[in-house]
């Protein structure tokens, strides 16, 4: 049996410990979040401190892991370093002096592979993962000599899951950087990897020309407008006479109530990629990609003067749609004929418009 050393304040709480913090020996070349950011935000130390002070009020709901292969019997920390920095943040800041963390401690010594595998599989559990975090904790794994099989499971995601990940560690930087940030989805990345990198960048260059997505826009996640697309817009049945159609958060707030949720996607549609790479291109796409400078221009003169009533507020509803390639842009426009002036249909409408 290991020497145990929980030094002095230790206390056993079932099958786990609270050992204070100071106690507990942790080790950089130890944390795998750090060396593959698996679910690491860009503003982790916010991230650390929002977590500390959650401890504080309500506990710590899920135990550190550690052994006794530290110095002289001490616990060595091997799973839960964000759990550990925050009780370390704690301390720093005089809050919980020599903060006591939970953690279960293994008399076996946990291996490197083990320890990877255990700090994988629960980061993989957090909601702010990104495909390419994902992709970065099966490429560890895999270096690791772990088969598809074991990372599948450890990953929670399917053996073809893991190799369309493994195959975006392949991708150029920029392409990473849209992916990660939901400027492309996981399906249109994989895609592309399937392409040249001539190709790819190509394809991605056009079509960051039409949808107005700048070199600068792609090195931070995509707006929330942009990735959490507003709810389906009301056919002509669901708009009553006289009432101009609604838009933006109180038309989701409508939807919601009808049970319906917005649907979160990448900026630039799997379709246009496709599109793109099979050379059929999309009319639709790249005449609204040439005309949306005006249309916005459009939209933006109608929203400063948008008090002379619902003509405006409905044009601008159909200027978003068209903008956005809506999907009822028919159903809409019946609602615009139905709602604004008489005389010309909403496509006549848009056109003066544009």
């Amino acid at each position: 049996m290991a020497k145990m050393n929980l030094g002095a304040g230790a206390e056993k709480r079932g099958n786990y410990w609270e050992i204070p913090i100071r106690n507990i020996e942790i080790r950089d070349e130890d944390n795998f979040s750090r060396a593959y950011p698996v679910g690491q935000s860009k503003d982790d130390r916010k991230g650390i401190e929002t977590l500390a002070m959650s401890i504080m009020e309500q506990g710590q709901e899920q135990p550190c892991i550690g052994d006794l292969s530290g110095t002289d019997g001490k616990v060595r920390l091997k799973v839960g370093f964000r759990r550990g920095a925050a009780a370390l943040w704690l301390d720093e800041k005089g809050l919980s002096e020599n903060h006591k963390l939970l953690i279960e401690v293994r008399e076996k010594e946990i291996t490197v592979a083990e320890a990877m595998a255990l700090n994988i599989g629960e980061n993989a559990q957090r909601k702010d993962m990104t495909p390419m975090d994902i992709a970065a904790a099966c490429g560890a794994l895999k270096e690791k000599e772990f088969n598809g099989k074991d990372i599948a499971r450890i990953v929670n995601i399917s053996e073809p899951e893991v190799s369309k990940h493994l195959a975006f560690l392949k991708l150029d930087k920029k392409t990473q950087k849209m992916l990660s940030n939901s400027f492309i989805g996981s399906t249109s990345a994989y895609k592309l990897s399937l392409e040249s990198p001539e190709r790819r960048a190509e394809i991605l260059d056009s079509l960051m020309a039409t949808y107005g997505i700048t070199d600068a826009d792609i090195e931070k996640p995509a707006p929330k407008a942009a990735v959490e697309p507003e709810v389906e817009v009301p056919s002509a049945d669901d708009v009553p006479a006289g009432k101009p159609a609604k838009k933006g958060k109180k038309a989701a707030k409508k939807t919601a109530k009808k049970g319906k949720k917005p649907v979160r996607g990448a900026v630039i549609a799997e379709k246009d990629i496709t599109a793109a790479i099979t050379g059929k291109g999309n009319q639709s796409l790249n005449n609204n990609g040439r005309r949306t400078p005006e249309i916005r221009a459009a939209f933006i003169e109608i929203e400063a003067d948008n008090k002379r009533g619902k003509y405006e507020r409905a044009l601008a509803t159909a200027i978003l749609a068209f903008m956005a390639g809506h999907k009822n842009i028919k159903d809409l426009g019946k609602a615009f004929d139905k709602n604004c002036k008489p005389g010309l249909s909403a496509a006549q409408e848009a056109d003066a418009a544009a």
